[in-house]
């Protein structure tokens, strides 16, 4: 796991909310709610991941997802329902889905891969942005004097890095292949820093 996430869960059954907190809550800093309306009250920049039923009094799990991306939240949304999936999750506001009755297996898979996103995403801004210094420095300086340069040295030192903790994340998140082929291609231009990620975002991720 990639550290502790801030995950609400949005769930009028109190049974399950008690019974996925308890689950999520060894590893996570887990709220619950009993529906949507006070699930869009209680989301804002600083939670991670919302776990949200769709049959719910009031507005349904998918018109209250829609109404906090069109509201800017743009971090996690997993649809946890007994209805059949008859969507596209690329299409839809969620980014992932869990049948119920959801076991503690599949809940813990669920956020784990969510939270993998989470860390290459952040991985690669950084790689991003590291490059993009390294580029602007190659751009300024002649090359004979970069040889001798210490920060383009320690910044080369710092990109090499970070491609290694990018590579090490995929590794272990090879069975999201869309985001992990997205990334090496990307990064098989290093000196490209403008290049737009297409990995879904977990951050604006990115990405099943």
């Amino acid at each position: 796991m990639s550290g502790e996430l801030r995950i609400l869960i949005a769930e009028d059954y109190e049974g399950c909310r008690e019974l996925y907190s308890l689950w999520l809550g060894e590893e996570h800093d887990v709220s619950t709610v009993e529906n949507g309306t006070r699930a869009l009250k209680e989301v804002d920049r600083h939670v991670d991941l919302v776990l949200i039923d769709h049959d719910m009094p009031g507005p349904t799990g998918t018109d209250v997802a829609r109404e906090m991306r069109d509201c800017g939240y743009d971090d996690g949304i997993i649809l946890v329902t007994s209805q059949p999936m008859e969507f596209d999750l690329s299409t839809s506001p969620f980014d992932d889905y869990v049948q119920k009755p959801a076991s503690r297996e599949a809940l813990e898979t669920a956020v784990m891969r969510f939270a993998k996103r989470k860390q290459l995403q952040a991985a690669l801004d950084d790689y991003y942005a590291l490059t993009a210094t390294k580029a602007k420095l190659k751009a300024a300086i002649s090359e004979s004097d970069l040889r001798n340069h210490e920060y383009y040295l320690e910044l080369r030192t710092r990109v090499e890095r970070k491609r290694d903790e990018v590579n090490e994340i995929l590794t272990d998140s090879i069975d999201d292949w869309r985001c992990a082929f997205a990334a090496l291609h990307e990064m098989t231009d290093p000196e490209r820093p403008d290049a737009p990620s297409e990995c879904p975002p977990i951050p604006q991720q990115s990405s099943l």
